[in-house]
């Protein structure tokens, strides 16, 4: 039986991090056995996700084949031109990622506890040394500390993970792309978990702020992540996420990008990125991280404000004489068009869902006044993390000419309640389905767990950035001064 293969795209990640399903050779087989015990034959999904590492939306999944239910074993082949990050998940047992390379044969035998051993493969040192410990150095332990013991017992946590591998490998070399990628995603790591405690500490201890405000000495100890790769690795580097984000990070504190403490980055922060990447002189990574800026400029774009629009157009222009004929470039192009279709004045599509008693409410209902919508995701927390801040501009806007909406998506009914019954808000409480969630997605170009949109009493967008918690009171008093 053959392998099915899902994409989710309608183009796959060519030059930079994702394989290329083309015409080829190359290929890795991967073989796996699970325990034969009844607890593990409930595994009947084995899969490998592979993610865009700028444009997360697009995924490319495939399954393995169970070739033998007695011994519970299961088999696919990839084809796979260069190496690149799969998430590899068994079904409501285990889930990790895994640097798979062209041309191995790769075989993992699990024991009851789920732990790995790979019995075969071109990397099964590297494989054996990290796979079973992703989960070991966890960080998020750790937030419930201030942030002085936060810190030392990160730093204590990546030296350990450093010198594990270290010691593994004294008395060989590990594989060098793979050697790369490692230390790259330790700091990678390292450089996350900075920003982690941040968003999490006051959420850990259930404190009404949405965010710990930290002194400039917690921030001076933040680790950079390098923007290099060995010019004899260039060619073949999986440049993941994670690491971009890293880079990202890196590029915004040498370039003064940072926005305030608490505060997500808008477009000027992405624009600030974008002109810091000529530091990079690695072309293949400048390259990369000129997409990912620009591509955060584009989710944050005001398209009425002709500046940012040609702010954007200039990016591309630079871009496309860079590289002629890019994939990548074109499907950002593309994206960028669709989301003109949420400029200022662009009517915004009508939905209508039922509410928490099970009353039918449309948004064009609200015709005649203005609409804050919150579209969120009960499982989100920096989502319900919002509604203390929703609140507070209920209060200050009460003169009846302002609708709040809260949207819930992609959730089960059951949680959705249960915030509605610890967080209870005086605004319009809707709920979204499975397929009026997918719906609503595509209608608002919703690719994270939230979005907030701010509609003028005709319907029509006024910004698709005004999040309670930031600038939302500032767009709606912009808007009712531009209305006297």
């Amino acid at each position: 039986m053959k392998h099915q293969i899902l994409i989710i795209a309608f183009f796959l990640f060519i030059g930079i991090a994702t394989t290329t399903f083309a015409q080829q050779n190359d290929s890795t087989t991967i073989k796996i056995t699970l325990p034969t015990t009844e607890d593990w034959k409930i595994a009947d999904t084995i899969s490998l996700e592979n993610f865009h590492p700028i444009f997360t939306e697009v995924k490319t999944t495939i399954y393995f084949d169970r070739t033998d239910s007695i011994k519970n074993e299961w088999v696919i082949k990839i084809p796979i031109s260069r190496a690149d990050l799969y998430y590899l998940s068994v079904k409501r047992k285990k889930y990790n990622y895994l640097l798979i390379f062209p041309n191995d044969e790769i075989e993992v035998l699990f024991n009851e506890e789920g732990k790995y051993t790979f019995s075969k493969s071109k990397l099964s040192k590297e494989y054996q040394t990290t796979f079973n410990n992703q989960n070991k150095y966890s960080y998020s332990d750790f937030v419930k500390y201030e942030w002085q013991e936060y810190v030392e017992k990160v730093d204590s946590l990546i030296k350990q993970e450093i010198s594990d591998y270290e010691l593994a490998f004294q008395s060989e070399k590990p594989n060098p792309i793979f050697d790369a990628y490692f230390r790259n995603k330790v700091v990678s790591s390292h450089n996350y978990a900075f920003g982690y405690y941040h968003f999490f500490h006051n959420r850990h201890h259930k404190k009404k702020e949405m965010v710990a405000i930290l002194p400039e000495k917690y921030f001076d100890a933040e680790p950079k992540v390098p923007y290099t790769i060995p010019s004899s690795l260039e060619e073949d580097y999986p440049y993941t996420s994670d690491y971009i984000r890293g880079v990202s990070s890196t590029l915004a504190k040498e370039g003064n990008c940072e926005t305030e403490q608490g505060k997500v980055y808008g477009f000027e922060n992405y624009h600030c990125i974008y002109q810091n990447t000529n530091k990079i002189t690695t072309p293949l990574l400048k390259k990369v991280m000129a997409l990912h800026s620009l591509e955060g400029m584009i989710r944050k774009a005001e398209w009425s404000n002709l500046s940012q629009t040609e702010i954007i157009d200039k990016a591309f222009t630079s871009l496309e004489n860079e590289f002629p004929h890019d994939e990548d470039i074109s499907y950002l192009k593309t994206k960028a068009k669709n989301s003109k279709r949420f400029a200022k004045g662009q009517p915004a599509t009508d939905f209508t869902l039922k509410d928490e008693n099970g009353k039918t409410v449309s948004l064009s209902d609200f015709r005649g006044k203005y609409v804050l919508i919150d579209f969120f995701s009960a499982w989100c927390k920096p989502c319900i993390a919002e509604r203390p801040y929703s609140e507070k501009l209920e209060k200050e806007f009460t003169n009846g000419n302002i609708v709040f909406l809260n949207v819930c998506i992609d959730s089960k009914e059951s949680i959705w309640k249960k915030v509605l019954d610890k967080m209870p808000l005086q605004g319009t409480e809707l709920y979204a389905e499975d397929k009026e969630s997918k719906e609503i997605r595509e209608a608002y170009n919703i690719e994270g767990a939230s979005a907030y949109i701010f509609l003028d009493k005709e319907g029509n967008f006024i910004s698709t950035t005004a999040r309670p918690s930031q600038n939302a009171k500032q767009i709606i008093e912009n808007a009712l001064a531009e209305e006297k």
